[in-house]
């Protein structure tokens, strides 16, 4: 029984690090916790440097090559919208008015989160979209291939 003590207390004695190695450890445990705050604090600042945030709270038709973020209430009229990605996140809202036309919505993807509101129509009768005549479309377009914004 003793032996057996002893050589488990050998092997502990082992596996204690060095001076040097408990610095290098140190200092990737530090590094780590700086790069994820740094991605904490500006996750968000790529995705606003190309978006459209949809300023003064109406939607303008986009040509396509941009990204949205909606972070605001935003409301889109009849006519026809074209953007890539959509994100529609913490208090925002992508309301569609029913103005009696035809909506045609174009995004390469919709990512609603967080606390974001996609929305059609209010939930009654003489609220719901296509009372006052009319029509929305959203199509989601792109490739398999083209994993650009996932």
């Amino acid at each position: 029984m003793r032996r057996m003590a002893h050589k488990i207390r050998g092997k502990l004695k082992m596996a204690k690090f060095s001076s040097l190695q408990r610095k290098s450890i140190l200092t990737l445990l530090l590094s780590i916790a700086l790069l994820l705050t740094g991605i904490l604090l500006f996750q968000n600042t790529s995705i606003a440097q190309d978006t459209n945030t949809c300023p003064g709270g109406t939607l303008e038709p986009g040509d396509g090559s941009e990204d949205l973020l909606i972070a605001a209430p935003c409301n889109v009229g009849a006519g026809e919208y074209m953007y890539r990605n959509v994100n529609v996140i913490a208090s925002g809202v992508l309301n569609f008015l029913d103005e009696g036309a035809a909506t045609d919505f174009w995004a390469k993807s919709i990512l609603v989160e967080n606390g974001g509101t996609l929305k059609a129509g209010e939930p009654s009768k003489e609220g719901a979209f296509g009372v006052a005549g009319g029509t929305l479309t959203i199509y989601l377009y792109g490739s398999k291939n083209d994993l650009n914004g996932i």
